[in-house]
């Protein structure tokens, strides 16, 4: 499940390539807001049908997001959508960004202007959000210690190979990568951004 159709179309050709049975794989591209999903196959492409409707829904063991969750700010309903979405005991396994603490508004522009990220929780506020939605066994981790050096590394690699960047990218794409990586290790390193890796199931 992708909220966006590249990813979809790259997950099905990358099952394709790896011989994996197309019977047993399927793929959609589903807005976890509303949950309506634009399935290619076996409708026309661009036909709306409700995800947890649809014939080819199937309740989830496990759901795993990955630097998602980070772009949507109605946590709320995300996360009442997964609720549904996964079956009595079913699993799932978040990272994602949070603060330690308020932040400085210059920070909350450089999040929503330049990494997309509209809202930054605390590990309280994360914790309150999942509960709510009705989940138990909410597990939190810090992962910052791994993460900012890792950020700082991308960020130096990207520049220091500039030129290659330039000749297969464009000015344009290497400026704008340049100013999200570096955005991005001055908050980790700074203080000011942290990562986290959360646990959590629905009830049996």
């Amino acid at each position: 499940v992708s909220t966006q159709s590249t990813g979809v179309n790259g997950a099905r050709e990358l099952s394709e390539r790896a011989g994996l049975p197309q019977n047993k794989t399927r793929f959609h591209c589903v807005n976890w807001l509303d949950f309506k999903t634009f399935t290619p196959e076996p409708a026309e492409p661009g036909a709306e049908e409700d995800f947890l409707a649809s014939p080819h829904f199937k309740p989830f063991d496990h759901l795993i997001s990955i630097l998602a969750i980070l772009h949507i700010p109605e946590r709320e309903v995300v996360f009442q959508n997964v609720f549904n979405a996964l079956k009595p005991g079913g699993s799932c396994f978040i990272e994602d960004f949070y603060c330690l603490d308020s932040i400085p508004q210059e920070t909350v522009h450089k999040l929503e202007s330049i990494v997309g990220c509209p809202f930054l929780p605390t590990q309280a506020q994360w914790t309150e959000t999942l509960e709510n939605a009705g989940f138990a066994n909410v597990h939190f981790e810090s992962v910052t210690d791994k993460w900012a050096p890792w950020v700082f590394e991308r960020a130096q690699d990207w520049k220091s190979n500039q030129q290659r960047h330039l000749r297969v990218h464009g000015e344009e794409i290497y400026h704008r990568m340049e100013e999200f990586y570096t955005t991005i290790s001055s908050l980790f390193n700074g203080g000011s951004l942290s990562g986290c890796q959360i646990t959590f199931q629905r009830p049996k």
